[in-house]
């Protein structure tokens, strides 16, 4: 693209974005999603990758961008052919004994087809569209250009429908974006992948992995061992292949709860169209979004789910702060009365109806809450159990993510991986307390010498302390009056028995003036505290 279609292509980006509500300011997340789709193919996908990121946009507009379909021609074989070939360094025909010219699956980056190898085995190709990453490139850049031609480039706040503000950062979130299309746009990562999750499950006999032709496998293209057999989404072939549902329903959540709590490791976007039935073990056969969860990170996310099973406020507490990244101090006791109260809501649920993903994003608004930041694997986990449990729900209902998760997670907690893990932890933060000794020692002897000579000066700072004071004048104040009042309803009965004065009907007027009194202080202390609400 020469700096004229550049300049043009802004002009288009800008103009649309402002005729959908985007001049200085936020449009909402269905005009988002409009001008993403106008915008075409490469803006398709950038909108598709922000809908796995709940930690840069708020949920409303993740949920809408969650709408947006690939609507791309494939590429022509002879594109398919050139690519291929150009990768490769070689001819198709050196390559390959047959290669179908129709793909089975075309998107906005790549399409697959389906080929045979020299040595007769049947494989798949995942073919790279050509200058897919030169226009995601230029079109983020441009769209950065546009965000600060818009005057949209300052973090804002943006409030929807729960009337509490969310603040959006456009420039982090086109740095994360750029960062992840990158990953996404590198076939050699999903090589990575594979080789990775094909490990971790090996043992599992359920479970089945592609092997990667790495000899035909390059930044562009990537060759791996075609899988056939009936499509998660199918529930009708399975059923008439005679497989029970329920039974792959559980295993496809116990095996996605063993790749997070004890693998770390895990697919993180596994929708029915990843995911084959064949010969009745589970095959993935797409990675190009994976999840890592590892050392403290997981050890806590183990706490968290742990916690929440047994109820202890102070166990998520202590999860959710060891998870995220503080922005600033936190105030423990408020963020434990947000636990509190959140946790409230499932007192009365056991554990097979607990919804695992709708407490985890109402754990994400109590950090947000909290100036807590989440990472992003957490937000890749989150979107993989929405996922999960949308499945799992279409194939086998009664199944619960959370039931089977917390026995996983005890077990992770006692077992040696995170004992050791949590020595290694214990270990490093004595020899960084051991690194800051020159400093503290010194300081903790000034102090102590401090207080033995009688110069110490302890300060106390509470965020509420001068409505306290307030509220303590007032309650002394009551205190005294009803002192006040008892000595002059004591001081009345004395004169009235000794008959001192003068008397009206009997009466000592002194006696009658002081009961009087007496009655009207009593009647105006009683009303004030009623109006303060607090007997």
């Amino acid at each position: 693209m020469d700096s004229r279609q550049e300049r043009q292509r802004l002009r288009d980006i800008v103009h649309v974005f402002s005729r959908h509500g985007f001049k200085r300011g936020l449009g909402s997340p269905a005009k988002l999603r409009m001008a993403f789709e106008e915008l075409g193919p490469t803006f398709v996908k950038i909108g598709q990758i922000l809908s796995t990121r709940p930690d840069l946009l708020p949920a409303p507009f993740v949920e809408e961008l969650a709408n947006l379909q690939d609507d791309v021609n494939p590429m022509e074989f002879d594109v398919v052919a050139y690519v291929t070939e150009n990768s490769l360094s070689m001819p198709l025909g050196d390559i390959f004994l047959e290669f179908d010219p129709v793909p089975l699956a075309s998107a906005s980056i790549a399409q697959v087809h389906r080929a045979v190898l020299a040595g007769g085995v049947s494989v798949a190709v995942k073919v790279q569209r050509p200058g897919i990453r030169e226009t995601m490139e230029t079109d983020i850049a441009l769209l950065r250009r546009a965000v600060r031609l818009m005057k949209l480039g300052n973090p804002m706040a943006w409030i929807g429908a729960s009337k509490k503000p969310t603040v959006i950062d456009p420039e982090k979130i086109l740095d994360e974006l750029w960062r992840t299309t990158q990953e996404e746009l590198d076939f050699l990562n999903e090589s990575v992948n594979i080789k990775r999750f094909k490990e971790n499950n090996s043992d599992v006999d359920y479970v089945m992995v592609p092997r990667v032709f790495e000899k035909y496998t390059t930044p562009q293209v990537i060759v791996m061992e075609y899988i056939s057999g009936v499509k998660l989404s199918d529930t009708a072939g399975l059923k008439m292949s005679g497989y029970e549902l329920d039974s792959i329903g559980r295993k496809l959540t116990s095996h996605f709860v063993k790749q997070v709590l004890r693998d770390g490791f895990f697919h993180a976007d596994p929708h029915p169209g990843n995911i084959i039935i064949h010969e009745g073990k589970i095959a993935y056969i797409d990675f190009g979004m994976m999840g890592s969860l590892q050392g403290a990170s997981r050890r806590f996310f183990n706490m968290l789910i742990v916690g929440v099973a047994k109820a202890d406020i102070d166990a998520i507490s202590r999860a959710v702060m060891g998870i995220g990244a503080r922005g600033g101090s936190i105030d423990y006791e408020r963020l434990r009365a947000d636990v509190e109260k959140m946790y409230a809501n499932y007192v009365e649920i056991s554990a097979s109806e607990l919804d695992l993903s709708r407490l985890i994003h109402e754990v994400f608004a109590i950090c947000r809450a909290n100036e807590i930041s989440m990472p992003r694997e957490m937000t890749m986990l989150l979107r993989a159990l929405v996922t999960l449990e949308g499945v799992v729900a279409r194939i086998s209902p009664g199944i619960s993510v959370m039931e089977v998760a917390a026995p996983y997670a005890r077990e992770y907690l006692k077992s040696r991986e995170n004992m050791v893990s949590e020595l290694r932890r214990q270990i490093h933060d004595i020899y960084r307390s051991l690194q800051a000794a020159p400093e503290v020692l010194p300081k903790i002897v000034e102090l102590l010498d401090s207080a033995v000579s009688g110069r110490l000066r302890v300060g106390l700072y509470g965020r509420s302390l001068d409505r306290i004071i307030v509220e303590l004048h007032r309650m002394v104040n009551k205190i005294v009056m009803g002192i006040m009042l008892s000595s002059l309803i004591v001081a009345s009965s004395l004169v009235v028995n000794a008959r001192a004065g003068p008397l009206v009907a009997g009466v000592p007027v002194l006696g009658l003036v002081g009961y009087v009194g007496a009655g009207v202080a009593s009647l105006w202390v009683l009303v004030s505290i009623l109006r303060s609400g607090k007997m």
